[in-house]
């Protein structure tokens, strides 16, 4: 398998390998699948060109058009998506969410210090002698 720099050099080289025009190709996709069926050859071209890229959706439906399997493709080394995140943003994203912090019970217009869910819904005083109670309780009660 060839290793693609991006989406756009793949569709380039799968679309001149299977000897299809630009036209060709809209009118052949249009027929694979739903999620082409307003696609034209401007649209191609500008793919191709590397001007716009398709959406995820639209990756995924032109690499199975091909008969290629999707995971080779955008895990190669070489193959650089804009649509898919990469390692830095997602660390950053990780790395954000790691730092942020959330309390129990936290409000967001309540002071941010922590608080324990003890103190801003006490517990009520009856509580201990429910569960007691349910802890006691045997028999289901059968109505008449």
């Amino acid at each position: 398998m060839a290793d693609y720099q991006d989406i756009a050099d793949y569709l380039q080289q799968k679309r001149t390998q299977a000897g299809l025009t630009q036209e060709q190709l809209c009118q052949v996709l249009a027929a694979f699948s739903p999620e082409f069926s307003e696609l034209d050859a401007l649209a191609v071209s500008r793919w191709e060109r590397g001007k716009v890229a398709p959406s995820l959706n639209r990756q995924l439906e032109i690499i199975r058009y091909f008969g290629d399997e999707a995971y080779k493709i955008f895990t190669s080394s070489s193959f650089s998506s804009k649509n898919l995140p990469s390692n830095q943003a997602m660390n950053k994203v990780l790395e954000a969410r790691a730092k942020f912090k959330h309390y129990m019970g936290a409000h967001p217009y309540l002071p941010q210090s922590e608080e324990s869910f003890e103190r801003i819904t006490p517990p009520h005083p009856l509580t201990q002698y429910s569960a007691q109670h349910l802890s006691n309780y045997r028999q289901p009660y059968l109505w008449p």
